[in-house]
């Protein structure tokens, strides 16, 4: 029996060598390779497990790091804390401008109306309406036809003022507050990390004390008062003058997308020629220039209790000052104004000039050429449009505690993309973290 075995073996020796080989080799191959090793993937499960017990009980893998002391990683580690702290904080502010701008921007809207005043020039127009329907034989039919022409002219001129101080006084408020946000979270924090006890959460319970109402009470009093008013007279006298030649009363005169914006865009080169001039006709002065009341709905002032020269209020509102005062400002209330116009640009090509059907015969985009008269209107609901609508604009408090939790969502598209800026975000952070506003 051996010996046959013997013999077969030497018959086919050539045959088993090679299978001998072929049989090392898949076996190596099974060894080297990871995903086919059963010992490396053993000891790829180990070592997961072992980094997620570090990470479970805070060990980061620098920390094994043999070329690192236990001083640098500690410092790292408080850097890193730092950093997340900063950033929920800033995410904060972000958040408490939506809360703060809900509450108070739609109080702006109403007395803005009651500024630009559209009803007195409708009701006599109505007025005249009712007394041609009365006279049948045609006598003063001139002189009522004469004060209508006025009137038009009239609500012509409102119009585009209620346009014009909109975007200013949206724009520049927005910015503001924003601002101010972050000078106030700039000093609250600054107190927590004196205070040894203080935590991060003691954040988000200051920044709703008396001294954010103070500070917004402070500031935009004047601006809600006699700055709108100056205001809506400094625009009203440029809007007149570029609009001269508009006749609401021709129908034969039909107006263009290009020509509108044309006429928009003058009116904004001869209201912005100077922005600190445009900025103090809102009445946006130091404190030490005017009172200091606290704004109402009913327009009733009262000092501010708590700013006095060396109150925290005072210091807030002199930094708020440097910062207006500054060239960066002017910069950042123009690109606000700038986005706000592009909103209104668009609007008023998608709703006013363009037809519903989108396109004529030839494939080509028809725009349409309404009259002045029917403008008009159009541009009031587009204006109505930038600022939030609200039902807390009925109690009429500035500051009031928070009660909205989506604060954000009711916000204008207008209002979101003015208070997202690039250069009002850079100059927030700037003023958060201390840094000179020229660098």
């Amino acid at each position: 029996m051996w010996s046959g075995v013997k013999e077969w073996a030497h018959r086919h020796r050539y045959k088993l060598g090679g299978a001998g080989l072929v049989v090392a080799g898949v076996a190596g191959y099974l060894w080297l390779v990871p995903e086919h090793n059963p010992f490396c993937k053993n000891t790829n499960e180990a070592t997961s497990a072992f980094s997620s017990q570090r990470s479970e009980i805070g060990v980061e893998d620098d920390d094994w790091n043999v070329s690192t002391t236990p001083t640098e990683r500690s410092a790292a580690n408080a850097q890193q804390k730092a950093s997340a702290q900063r950033s929920r904080i800033l995410l904060r502010v972000r958040k408490e401008f939506a809360v703060q701008a809900i509450q108070f921007l739609p109080l702006l809207h109403s007395k803005i109306l009651r500024v630009v005043d559209f009803d007195h020039a409708y009701d006599q127009l109505r007025e005249l309406k009712r007394r041609r329907s009365a006279e049948r034989n045609g006598d003063g039919e001139d002189g009522s036809k004469l004060d209508s022409n006025q009137l038009w002219e009239q609500i012509k001129d409102s119009s585009f003022t209620y346009l014009f101080v909109t975007t200013y006084i949206c724009s520049v408020m927005c910015t503001l507050l924003r601002i101010q946000l972050h000078i106030q979270a700039r000093v609250i924090t600054s107190n927590i990390a004196s205070n040894a006890e203080a935590t991060t959460e003691d954040f988000f319970e200051r920044i709703d004390t008396d001294l954010l109402k103070q500070l917004v009470n402070s500031t935009y009093s004047p601006l809600f008062g006699e700055g709108l008013k100056n205001l809506a007279t400094f625009v009203r006298g440029h809007v007149t003058r570029e609009l001269s030649d508009w006749c609401v009363c021709d129908t034969n005169r039909l107006v263009e997308y290009d020509q509108l914006i044309s006429k928009i865009n003058n009116i904004r080169r001869s209201c912005e020629a100077s922005i600190p001039v445009l900025l103090s006709s809102m009445c946006l002065l130091p404190p030490s220039e005017r009172e200091t009341p606290e704004l109402n709905d009913g327009g009733v002032s009262s000092k501010v209790v708590g700013v006095g020269p060396d109150s925290l209020v005072s210091t807030l509102l002199a930094q708020t000052w440097d910062v207006v005062d500054s060239p960066l400002f002017c910069n950042v209330c123009v690109e606000a104004i700038d986005t706000c116009f592009r909103h209104i640009s668009a609007k008023l090509r998608e709703k006013v000039f363009l037809p519903s059907e989108g396109q004529n015969l030839a494939g080509e985009v028809s725009m349409r050429t309404p009259p002045i008269a029917s403008l008009l209107p159009q541009i009031k609901a587009i204006t109505k449009e930038i600022l939030p609508v609200s039902p807390v604009a009925s109690s009429g408090n500035v500051a009031a505690p928070k009660a909205l939790s989506s604060s954000s969502a009711l916000l204008t598209a207008e209002v979101r993309d003015i208070a997202s800026g690039i250069a009002l975000d850079a100059l927030c952070v700037a003023l958060f973290d201390a840094v000179e506003a020229s660098s």
